[in-house]
């Protein structure tokens, strides 16, 4: 008796903020094994505040791939951003297509864009009877903009690389923790990934993603607070950027230090006053999250968190998140069921493995649980796909039939060619049948003609892409480190913004220090129709007066960017239901020409 079993190489990458990871494996069913893997840092760009562009990334994933030897060209990926939103609903129970199209209609509250031209997939939970009596489908519904799509999409084909699917990370870290963690799953546990610049936080139910969540808080924001001046001996010394992070990894976060302690020359005690805000915000962040999932589950009983992400290794945080939320850190790891080429040190894989948690997720999973490709992919680009690989499946199909000597009897090929026949007959019967369907078409495209030479004489109109990712990296740019933003959204022809309403029943108006008088409330009733709005909603944290200071600072922040203008405080509440005095506020500004027409037009205007 013969044993075959066909296997696959599949090959992962996720492109960082600063480093490209790759990595090759093989699957065999339901066995996968790591073939090879890379963590690439990507080359500090030449000029100050530049950014690789595309075809610069894609040369980057080329050359990486040619040194490693890797020569697959089918590739599974994710879609990253702010742009991406990953939501828990309740829709009816439709086929999948109709699924989506309720998504993209029936839930806009929960998404802080448009769907109309979004690319939407989903993950189906289960099944239930609504109070009504209606089949409901609990799903996991994966949105993202067909820019962001469109932009992954190019990057890889400019690689010269066929993509396999497009997934998400929450979905990529749900697999990681089903391929590290033993089942069966009966737990819900949380996974934290501290990255970069973002960390993202999701719940999962028995082993099911439940609840996902991102913010604007992560290594880097460490790193930055060390950045700037300190006094040592009764002297000014400056730490930049790179001396920063390297006090930041050999400082770590301590509750106790002795009183001379230092980290190359600077005190102990200034490192961790200058870090405690930045764990401080974190650990709220992580706070309002679980509050979040305690507010819409009932099974609210977390079991442990799960810590990954290269900002995760920080010495001391998994402590100060144990400490603060009372629930069980460990590290994600390891990784049990993924089996090792022979050149491969495991040891080395696992220690590098919080970078590559979410690449670990992605070539793992035996069937992506969502793919954005499929829902945006053009259906000839599909068949072209299809047909590239009809070749090596029919000579696999050859060879295996020569392996296990079976044959196609000639009186079977007969049958099938008579058969064939007939049903030939029949379409060309079938095909006399639609004469006049024929002729209403060629009237139609006469018509269309017509119409597009109609056309020709009007003016065209320029449609601009709206600049969102441009917006997303300049906004967060501003935020002060003493505030929080927890909504944020553009949209067009907003007359008044929505007001925030506090949760807290303690919530009231905030006042200016040493009077009566609340906070001014600003807001146009009349803004012009068509134009672009910024609605921003957080909470700031401080005195009243440092309140409105950092208000203060904020507006006007935005109102020298050249993306935003007219920026102004709409409300304010002050809140008690944070451990330190706060308030929530909300801002309005409109969107600005953007840095190129500021320049074109102080070249009009040189006065």
């Amino acid at each position: 008796m013969f044993s075959f079993q066909l296997t696959k190489n599949i090959l992962g990458i996720d492109i960082g903020t600063y480093s490209l990871k790759i990595a090759l494996a093989q699957k065999a069913g339901e066995k996968v094994a790591l073939l090879n893997y890379e963590v690439n840092r990507f080359p500090e760009p030449e000029g100050p505040g530049q950014t690789w562009s595309r075809p610069e990334i894609a040369a980057f994933i080329q050359h990486s791939l040619k040194g490693l030897g890797i020569k697959t060209a089918e590739v599974v990926s994710e879609v990253t951003g702010p742009w991406t939103v990953v939501r828990h609903l309740f829709v009816r129970d439709l086929d999948a297509e109709e699924m989506r199209e309720a998504i993209r209609w029936g839930s806009r509250s929960d998404f802080p864009f448009s769907l109309e031209e979004a690319v939407i997939d989903f993950h189906k939970l289960g099944a239930r009877k609504s109070e009504e009596g209606v089949a409901e489908a609990e799903i996991i519904s994966a949105v993202a903009t067909r820019q962001a799509v469109e932009e992954q999409t190019a990057l890889l084909k400019q690689a010269g690389l066929r993509i396999a699917f497009l997934s998400l990370p929450p979905f990529d870290l749900m697999q990681a923790y089903r391929i590290t963690q033993s089942p069966p799953w009966r737990e819900t546990a949380a996974v934290i990934e501290l990255g970069h610049k973002n960390a993202r936080i999701i719940v999962l139910k028995d082993g099911q993603l439940k609840f996902s969540r991102e913010f604007a808080v992560a290594g880097e924001a460490f790193t930055q607070a060390l950045v700037g001046s300190y006094e040592i001996d009764g002297q000014m010394v400056e730490v930049n950027e790179f001396q920063a992070e390297r006090i930041k990894i050999k400082s770590g976060l301590l509750e106790e230090w002795e009183a001379d302690q230092a980290v190359e020359g600077v005190p102990q005690e200034q490192i961790q006053k200058r870090l405690r805000p930045v764990i401080d915000r974190i650990i709220l962040e992580c706070e309002r999250s679980l509050n979040y999932y305690k507010t819409d589950f009932k099974d609210y009983e977390i079991k442990r968190i799960l810590l990954t992400g290269g900002g995760s290794l920080l010495t001391g945080l998994a402590a100060a998140l144990e400490n603060n939320l009372e629930i069980s850190v460990q590290p994600l790891g390891p990784a049990p069921k993924l089996t090792f080429k022979k050149k491969i040190n495991e040891d080395l894989f696992l220690k590098n493995l919080p970078f590559l948690a979410p690449l670990l997720g992605l070539i793992t999973q035996s069937r992506p649980f969502i793919d954005l490709s499929s829902t945006y992919v053009l259906p000839q680009e599909k068949e072209g796909s299809a047909r590239k690989y009809l070749k090596p499946v029919l000579a696999g199909t050859v060879v295996l039939g020569l392996i296990l000597g079976f044959g196609i009897p000639y009186w079977k090929i007969t049958g099938d060619i008579a058969r064939l026949q007939k049903e030939l007959a029949a379409k060309k019967a079938q095909m006399a049948q639609i004469g006049k369907p024929a002729e209403e078409l060629t009237k139609m495209e006469q018509e269309e003609a017509l119409l597009n030479k109609a056309l020709e004489g009007l003016p065209r109109i320029e449609m601009k892409k709206f600049p969102s990712g441009e917006l997303f990296q300049e906004l967060s740019r501003m935020v002060p480190s003493n505030m929080t933003l927890t909504h944020f959204q553009f949209a067009k022809n907003l007359e008044t913004a929505p007001q925030a309403e506090s949760k807290s029943p303690l919530a009231k108006s905030l006042q200016v220090p040493g009077t009566n008088l609340p906070v001014p409330i600003v807001g146009s009733q009349e803004e012009k129709k068509g134009e672009y709005q910024l609605v921003v909603q957080g909470v700031v944290f401080g005195s009243d007066r440092e309140i409105i200071e950092t208000l203060s600072e904020f507006t006007g922040r935005l109102n020298r960017s050249a993306y935003f203008k007219e920026a102004k405080v709409q409300m304010t509440l002050k809140s008690n239901e944070y451990l330190k005095a706060a308030a929530e506020f909300t801002v309005l500004s409109k969107i600005g020409a953007g840095p190129e027409q500021r320049v074109e037009r102080s070249h009009r205007h040189p006065a």
